[in-house]
């Protein structure tokens, strides 16, 4: 004997297998997938909408900036202090570079030796919101032998002083590069946590590029192979010194230091003796006391520029800038 409501629900199970085959149709036909794609095109802002907004990331200098894009690709573009082509040796903050400075959830700076207008102003911001690379253990640090010309500069505490003999130029080493890189992303992954997998997810990545681009690169920088190098100012120690670069002498301890007299006639001579040689200007060099340094003599002038000025930021940036600068550094060959 049957009930009303087991007739209604045989009626429906009966027309079970009619619906599977319908709902079959309609997933292979064309219309429906198009209509899906424009339901998920609406749909994934709003489920993306329940994330919090990216941290603010503002870097002291453009070679920190592009370290840090590389780990924030795809969340956001980090901001840079120094507009290009100023030096952080003699910079002097802005009101609009204050405001940077206070709204950043993570401000990332180099040394007080470097950055010397940034230690008075940090003191008032929480410590878990900047990164001073400078003093990560894992960095590998190099002595400067001309300190004392920069020992005038006002190191915010006496804590900082043995920083003195630092050369604070550590981002032109690939070693202390990814250091930086994995410390700004544990940094990211702390103070946005949603992201975490992001951050680590680009590290990985710029972690392979970096591999990469030293497994191509470094068989073509052998010294043997290379011409003596002068470069332009005491900045390139870290790369010097990690791929043993025949780095012989320098123009200038400070791009911004003017040589004497006796110091362009004793480079002039030093000069003489090695024969072929590169030297290595950078963008704001003084053309005058080049002309004089090579007059007559075998040199050929290549240009680097260790603040990565004309460097687009995106997330192979500091890749394509140390390309850039190893490239350059190539091509200045003994002849086979």
């Amino acid at each position: 004997m049957h009930t009303p409501c087991i007739d209604f629900w045989c009626s429906r199970f009966a027309m079970l297998p009619k619906l599977l085959s319908l709902i079959k149709h309609c997933i292979h036909s064309q219309w429906l997938r198009q209509l899906l794609c424009i339901l998920l095109a609406f749909t994934t802002p709003f489920a993306n909408a329940t994330l919090s907004s990216p941290p603010k990331v503002v870097a002291s200098i453009k070679p920190i900036q592009l370290i840090a894009a590389a780990i924030t690709e795809g969340v956001s573009s980090p901001e840079v202090l120094l507009p290009p082509g100023a030096s952080p040796h003699h910079f002097a903050l802005k009101p609009n570079h204050i405001r940077q400075v206070n709204e950043a959830d993570l401000l990332i700076w180099v040394s007080p030796t470097l950055e010397s207008f940034l230690p008075k102003l940090l003191s008032q911001k929480a410590s878990q919101s900047t990164l001073k690379l400078i003093s990560l253990p894992e960095i590998k640090l190099l002595h400067d032998q001309h300190s004392h010309e920069h020992s005038n500069t006002e190191h915010g505490n006496k804590h900082d002083e043995h920083l003195l003999d630092i050369d604070p130029h550590i981002w032109l080493g690939p070693d202390n590069a990814l250091v930086i890189a994995q410390q700004i992303m544990l940094k990211l992954s702390d103070i946005d946590k949603e992201r975490a997998t992001l951050y680590r997810d680009n590290f990985v990545r710029f972690k392979n590029q970096l591999n990469k681009l030293n497994k191509t690169l470094k068989p073509q920088l052998q010294p043997d192979s290379l011409l003596p190098l002068v470069v332009f100012h005491n900045a390139y120690g870290y790369l010097e010194h990690y791929y043993n670069l025949p780095v012989v002498d320098y123009v200038s301890a400070s791009p911004e230091r003017m040589l004497g007299v006796k110091q362009v006639i004793s480079l002039r001579e030093h000069l003489k003796t090695l024969g072929k040689t590169c030297l290595f200007v950078e963008p704001q060099f003084n053309s005058a006391i080049v002309d004089n340094l090579i007059d007559g003599l075998p040199i050929t002038i290549a240009s680097l520029d260790p603040l990565a000025s004309d460097i687009k930021v995106q997330g192979d940036a500091y890749i394509l800038f140390l390309k850039q600068i190893l490239t350059t550094v190539s091509q200045c060959r003994r002849e086979q």
